[in-house]
């Protein structure tokens, strides 16, 4: 049982480190935003949860900056977010 406590403890410390970063990653995700004119809005800071809009048609993408997460899409980061909102093929 003491094995699973060390475990959890690990987790729980590994998982702060994590979150700690959270807000560097969001002030770098808007500065790479505001340099490539992508319009978006921070939905909630806490999470880096943003709706960006691909200039091609202004279709929303979901991106989490603590995480690099595309909703539905199997590429994560902030260069790979850029690239979709900068395409002009409709994913």
């Amino acid at each position: 049982m003491g094995d699973m406590g060390e475990f959890f403890q690990i987790y729980k410390e590994n998982h702060e480190k994590r979150v700690a970063k959270t807000p560097d990653r969001v002030s770098y995700a808007i500065d790479k935003l505001k340099q490539h004119n992508i319009k978006y809005v921070l939905r909630d800071g806490s999470i880096g949860y943003f709706q960006c809009h691909r200039k091609a048609d202004d279709k929303i993408i979901q991106f989490w900056a603590g995480t690099g997460k595309i909703y539905g899409y199997d590429i994560r980061g902030i260069n790979n977010l850029i690239k979709l909102c900068e395409s002009k093929k409709h994913k």
